[in-house]
This record gives C-alpha cells, structure tokens and sequence, in this order.
C-alpha cells in the first residue's frame, strides 16, 4: 500500500509539468586538471555527451567538461613595469585562465613597445586570470567576465625573477652573482643593458617572495 501511494502522487506532478525527459545518457567521470610544475593534464573517461542542447526556450548543458572552448575572447590590456628603464618591446607574457587552484588555459605573448598586450582567449566564462611578464612575479585578477573583448590591465610592482618558478629565491640570486658585469638580458632586470649592483639590489629587495596565480 505504502508503494502504491508513492507512485500515485508523483504521476499529477509529471502530467501537470507537461515536460517530457524520456532519453538521458550515464557516462563515467573524471579529474578536471591534475597540475604539476609547468604542466596541466585533464581527462575523462566516457565522455560521450558534452557541449549544449536548445530546442524552443529550453537548453541543456551536459557532460563533465561543460564549460567548453567556445571563444575566442578578446583579451588586452597596458602591463606596468615595476624598476624598469628599458623598452618593453618583445618582453614575454603569460596569461593564465584558472578555475581555483584548476589551470584551464594557458596563452603566450609578448608586450609591444608601449607595455600593452592582446591575444585570444578560448574559454569563455567568469575565471580568474593570471599574468606573469618574464623577470616579474605574477599577479592575478579574480572572476572575470571572459566574453566578446575585455580589457584588463596589470600593474607589476615586484621585479627579479630570472627563472620560470614565480618566486625570487637563491637561484635568481646566483644567476646576478654569474653574470655580473656582462650584458645578459635574463639577469638585467631594469633594462639598463648590464647586470650590476640595481639588478642584485632587485633580487635583495624581493628576495622569498612569490606571485599570485
């Protein structure tokens, strides 16, 4: 009795809705990134049914990897130059696009003799992004609106990081000490043309910190 009653009050309510779900698929799961030092790796397994549906004022969106490349977006902006004298013309420039501590994208270019940038951006969406010119630390802009062209500038006050890990540490330090003197552009932080004293002075300056993204 107790299992006729169920079923009775859930019919009116399936009749009453006039909505009609009669196919559906089951697909497995899956991990959305699994980072490690520069590299980022997503899988799935079954996925058989991402993207979106639309029929009439209804859409779906299904399958583990909903927010799907759907772009391209606009991304530009003006990068300022923290102890820079030098001209910004060709310096490279990492954009990072992140869900959390989930890197979803990642975009190189360089900035032009003005310090401005611009690339394209393929997932759209609210996320934060990430930007790091190489001898700065990084900073990061959270929930941006990733749709049709927006502009977004950075302000990179901390200079000295001469290697790829986001943090002026020993190595950056070392790197001054051995090229000293010589007119190496990956310890010639200001842009002066020599490594000298204003270049280690950077790395004292800066010395255990790290970026943002």
């Amino acid at each position: 009795m107790r299992l006729w009653i169920a079923i009775f009050a859930l019919v009116p309510l399936a009749v009453g809705a006039q909505t009609d779900l009669s196919w559906n698929t089951i697909a497995g799961g899956g991990a959305t990134y699994s980072n490690g030092g520069t590299y980022s790796l997503g899988g799935t397994i079954g996925q058989g049914s991402a993207g979106t549906l639309s029929g009439g004022s209804y859409s779906l969106t299904g399958g583990f990897w909903a927010e799907a490349r759907t772009g391209p977006v606009t991304l530009k902006g003006h990068c300022t130059l923290g102890s820079f004298s030098g001209n910004p013309a060709g310096i490279p420039i990492t954009i990072r696009i992140k869900k959390g501590a989930s890197i979803l994208e990642t975009e190189n270019t360089t900035l032009d003799a003005s310090g401005n940038y611009q690339l394209a951006i393929y997932l759209t969406g609210t996320n934060d992004v990430g930007a790091k010119p190489f001898h700065w630390l990084s900073k990061k802009v959270a929930n941006v609106p990733l749709f049709g062209s927006v502009t977004l500038d950075f302000d990179f006050a901390i200079n000295g990081n001469a290697s790829l890990n986001d943090c002026i540490d020993t190595y950056d330090l070392n790197l001054v000490f051995l090229n000293y003197g010589t007119d190496d552009p990956a310890t010639d932080f200001n842009g002066s043309g020599q490594v000298n004293v204003v270049d280690m002075n950077m790395v004292f300056i800066g010395f255990t910190q790290c970026g943002e993204w």
